[in-house]
């Protein structure tokens, strides 16, 4: 009797965390909705930025401050999440930047995302600073505030600052990627034709003053995608994580009603057989 009723209360348990699980999944799949909207319009304006970008930078001195870091240090941003219950990306993301703490000269972290806080405040690693519960829904002033942050670290130490961050592919694909914000490291256009237009750019009041005025853009809107690239994927894979364990609860509800079932029917069989145990002794008196 004891263990069918500790099997009834096992289902009920296992019951009530399905509910949970999979309304968490119907909450995730919704967010990853509207991150995944406002990750494309990012991407669009990431896009746009990177093209002026590139009509400027290439007529800017090398030696440029923003376009030249030194080696004495890194700075490593880690872009993780405040929540948990996200399968894999939290961890994924750690073991990135640690091992990139690792291989970089003189590193000091930038953690962004209480799960990066709880990972790291108990190693030896340098903290530059913290971002903890700032961006759970990212706007671009969120970007904004990170991004004159690390300019105005950048043009006091020169060392360069690298972004660990979660890319979002598909809803069933994601994969770290680690981008390197400053220096500014623009690709080269396509085609020639674009760099001969570059060529003959006349700038006003200058070129340099140009740059330094797109600069400021281009950086918040790269780390306005990265934090779009990262909670997008957050979502994504905790919406696959709920699924998961909405699927594993189902299928232990399943195991356990067997079980509940079989150890009900020998409980019954037992009763029968003292039932008719004590007719039998009736019968004999």
């Amino acid at each position: 009797m004891a263990k069918v009723k500790e099997i009834k209360r096992h289902i009920t348990s296992v019951s009530k965390i399905q509910k949970i699980t999979k309304a968490m999944y119907a909450i995730s799949m919704t967010r990853a909705f509207k991150s995944r909207q406002q990750l494309l319009q990012a991407r669009e304006y990431s896009d746009a930025l990177v093209g002026m970008m590139q009509g400027v930078i290439n007529d800017v001195d090398e030696e440029h401050p923003l376009r030249k870091g030194s080696e004495d240090g890194h700075y490593i941003f880690a872009v993780n999440s405040d929540r948990g219950l996200c399968g894999r990306f939290k961890g994924d993301i750690n073991r990135a930047a640690e091992q990139l703490l690792k291989e970089k000269n003189n590193p000091s972290l930038i953690i962004g995302g209480d799960k990066a806080n709880l990972h790291f405040r108990s190693r030896s690693y340098k903290i530059e600073s913290k971002y903890i519960n700032v961006y759970d829904k990212p706007e671009f002033e969120h970007a904004r505030q990170i991004g004159e942050d690390l300019i105005a670290l950048y043009e006091e130490t020169q060392m360069p600052i690298h972004v660990v961050y979660m890319k979002y592919i598909t809803d069933f694909k994601q994969e770290i990627d680690v981008q390197t914000l400053l220096p500014l490291t623009v690709p080269e256009p396509e085609n020639v034709q674009n760099s001969e237009q570059a060529a003959e750019t006349i700038y006003e009041p200058s070129k340099e003053e140009v740059f330094e005025s797109i600069v400021p853009l281009y950086v918040k809107g790269q780390i306005y995608r990265l934090l779009l690239e990262s909670k997008t994927s957050e979502h994504a894979i905790r919406r696959q994580s709920m699924r998961n364990a909405t699927d594993n609860a189902e299928q232990l509800i399943d195991d356990l009603t067997l079980e509940y079932n079989k150890a009900r029917q020998q409980e019954i069989t037992s009763q029968l057989l003292d039932i008719m145990g004590g007719a039998e002794a009736l019968n004999n008196m």
